[in-house]
């Protein structure tokens, strides 16, 4: 026995493993048992004071690209210093309250962050579906209809990386329709140069997008929920008009009637069976070049007026 604990595999390797798996055994117990909600609130509070003072002295470059936003965090340990629990912040702070607390880049690269992981985060839809709602203002008129809509030239908003993401993460099904479709068409409609680039996949195939529309529709009906599920149907319907306007605008720059344009391969069937007639409802949501396309490419498709 003496032997064995003076081995140096034994000195080296199995007492350091052996004491370090007593020392966090010891920790988990008293995280669970022992810290009263008050000590737990003060040790988050000191782990986030620590990332803000390391933050502070690395440079930006670094900070900006695998740190957390400054505001961000100030709001957090504000809130904790008030006396919230980790508990009650994640209760209290939405992704909307986030998002809102960070300007346009810092938005973009908490995204970027997100829609570049292997393995997606389980929250990814509720992150894009709350950057999508705070700015919607950029892509869908107000409910009444009253607002204007036009699409905008804004360098914060510009991300390769944000247009490749999403729009393979909405083909493969990770982040759902009625959340990829609001967050590319914000994109294209705040920078011209993500318009190019999303124009260049839809442009591709201009049914696929079609499709995920119609399977979208199905799974409402499938539901019982024609209106729409978290997301109303008319935001859907308007987002998805919009992108594909500015989608044919990036690629023939005429409202989908000059050869070559996206709507040479349309197929009727699927346009004219989802956007043949406008509700309202859209009508009311959707930006009015938007609607002046769809009705456009109706009547060179002869969609029936009756739905």
């Amino acid at each position: 026995m003496s032997k064995f604990f003076s081995s140096k595999i034994t000195q080296n390797v199995l007492l350091p493993l052996t004491g370090f798996a007593a020392g966090w055994g010891i920790y988990q117990a008293a995280d669970s048992q022992l810290l009263s909600d008050d000590s737990r609130r003060k040790i988050s509070l000191l782990n986030l004071k620590t990332i803000r003072g390391v933050q502070s002295i690395l440079p930006a470059s670094v900070s900006e690209q695998y740190g957390y936003p400054e505001r961000v965090l100030n709001s957090m340990i504000a809130s904790m210093e008030k006396g919230y629990s980790e508990m009650e912040m994640s209760e209290r702070v939405t992704f909307d309250e986030v998002l809102r607390e960070c300007d346009v880049s810092e938005q973009i690269c908490y995204l970027e962050e997100h829609a570049t992981e292997d393995i997606p985060y389980f929250y990814i839809a509720d992150v894009f579906h709350s950057w999508a709602s705070i700015n919607s203002k950029y892509y869908l008129k107000e409910e009444d209809g009253s607002s204007s809509v036009t699409q905008v030239n804004k360098k914060d908003f510009e991300s390769p990386v944000l247009c490749k993401e999403l729009w393979e993460k909405m083909k493969n099904g990770v982040i759902p329709f009625d959340v990829s479709v609001r967050a590319l068409c914000l994109l294209a409609a705040t920078n011209k140069k993500n318009a190019r680039q999303i124009a260049a996949n839809v442009r591709a195939d201009p049914n696929d997008m079609l499709q995920l529309y119609t399977t979208y529709i199905h799974s409402l009906e499938e539901k019982g929920l024609p209106e729409g599920d978290t997301v109303p149907l008319a935001d859907v319907a308007g987002s998805t008009l919009f992108l594909l306007k500015m989608s044919n605008d990036a690629s023939s720059g005429f409202l989908g009637l000059r050869r070559g344009s996206l709507t040479q391969g349309v197929d009727r069937d699927l346009w004219c069976g989802n956007f043949g007639v406008l509700p309202s409802a859209v009508r009311n949501r959707t930006a009015d070049t938007a609607s002046a396309f769809a009705e456009a490419l109706s009547e060179k498709l002869k969609c029936p007026v009756d739905k």
